[in-house]
């Protein structure tokens, strides 16, 4: 296996640039690099009642095969000194207008999202609450973060047909939701 001989980190804003020199078994150096930003959280709202789930749209620029708005959990990263569950619980606030509890939560797991290039990991819940008094009219996010978010309510087969048979690309941590809200419910 391979040493670290040296790294160098380049602060870019938001990212960080981290460059490692490495040394192999046979004593050749080589460089790669990665990119870190701290860690992350999302969570699928499920309103079991109406069997419905809550997507945000947003736009995205690292979306794939090119920048922008994609369907996705409603996420975002960890602040210094906060937990998963009480990051996650701001940001329904923020992103989607609900109030979420910290143990009315379901972490289905902590993932890592690309440790071959990005040092992040995501911790994937599910919520239950209800989606009766959402406002899909208005736009939602931090006005300060320049968020437009527009909140999407799908009900179950939707949500599993745009996951499991959409050609578009979808985030890893959305399949990881899907396949915990289908043990959830009894599918599997």
């Amino acid at each position: 296996m391979s040493t670290v001989i040296h790294h160098h980190t380049k602060q870019g804003g938001y990212l960080k640039i981290h460059t490692l020199t490495l040394e192999d078994q046979k004593h050749r150096q080589y460089q790669r690099e990665f990119i870190s930003r701290g860690n992350s959280a999302c969570v699928l709202c499920v309103d079991l009642k109406n069997e419905q789930v809550l997507l945000i749209e947003q736009f995205r620029p690292g979306a794939s095969p090119t920048p922008g708005v994609i369907r996705e959990c409603v996420a975002g990263m960890i602040d210094q000194n906060e937990t998963a569950e009480q990051a996650i619980c701001r940001e329904a606030k923020e992103e989607a207008g609900l109030t979420l509890q910290p143990d009315g939560l379901i972490r289905l797991g902590c993932v890592m999202l690309s440790p071959g290039v990005l040092q992040e990991t995501s911790t994937v819940f599910l919520a239950i609450t209800s989606l009766s008094n959402i406002d899909t009219e208005k736009l939602h996010g931090q006005v300060d973060e320049h968020e437009e978010i527009r909140l999407v309510p799908l009900s179950f087969s939707s949500f599993f047909r745009f996951v499991f048979e959409s050609q578009a690309p979808v985030s890893a941590t959305l399949h990881i939701a899907a396949l915990g809200l289908e043990k959830l419910i009894g599918r599997w």
